[in-house]
Parts: C-alpha cells; structure tokens; sequence
C-alpha cells in the first residue's frame, strides 16, 4: 500500500479514500436453489470446499442448509482480511463455481459482508 496522501491511498494498483482494512471480514450468503435442485446446487461447491483448505487467509468456509427452507443454502464464510478475501474471490475454483449455477438458483444471491462486533469461539476473538 502506497500514501498518496491525507485519505488517499493505492493498494494493488487500485486508488482508493480508504485504506485496505487488515481486519477480519466475515461473508453471508443465502442463496435459494431452483425447485428440486438443492441437492445439484450443494454438488456444485463441492470442489470449491476442497480449494478452500488450501488458502491461507480463509479461516471459516461453511455450507449449512436452512432448517425451516428445504431449498435454502446459506454460507458462513471468514477471512483474515480484505486482501485474503479478494484472493479467495478472484481463484479459479470460485469462477468455476459461479460457471456452474446458471439454472440453480430461484433468485440471485443475498451477499452480506461484517466485520465481528463480539465473538465467541473465533480465532480473532
């Protein structure tokens, strides 16, 4: 990261007000499968399940089915950082995964990005 000066910033390239954020970020994702199709749409992360383990700043990637929602798929997902998150975001195994659920999905994706307020259990807590 390169000061440009007061609240201007470049990082990778990229000008920016503010400075990349070094500090956990955590991702929710709903995302509701076609009818019939939750079992295809689980199938569907199953490589990216396996990439995951291998990126370092990703410290949570978790897959839950709604209890209440039969077609619904929600993710828990946690980085070290900005710059982890956009590792993860810009691999071959996410695009791959995007490629695959045209025809899955009821409706687009819900994304939600938080950084921890108070936590329990989490390595940065």
């Amino acid at each position: 990261m390169i000061v440009l000066g007061v609240g201007s910033f470049v990082a990778d390239g990229e000008r920016s007000a503010y400075p990349p954020s070094v500090a956990p970020i955590a991702v929710f994702t709903r995302l509701e499968a076609a009818p019939g199709r939750r079992d295809e749409l689980r199938a569907a992360f199953e490589s990216l399940h396996d990439a995951v383990a291998a990126e370092p700043g990703t410290v949570v990637f978790a897959m839950h089915e709604a209890t209440e929602e039969p077609d619904v798929v929600l993710f828990y997902e946690v980085y070290d950082d900005d710059r982890a998150l956009a590792v993860h975001r810009d691999s071959a195994a996410v695009r791959d995964v995007v490629a695959r659920l045209g025809g899955l999905l009821a409706r687009p994706p819900e994304v939600t990005y938080a950084r921890s307020a108070r936590a329990k259990g989490l390595p940065f807590a």
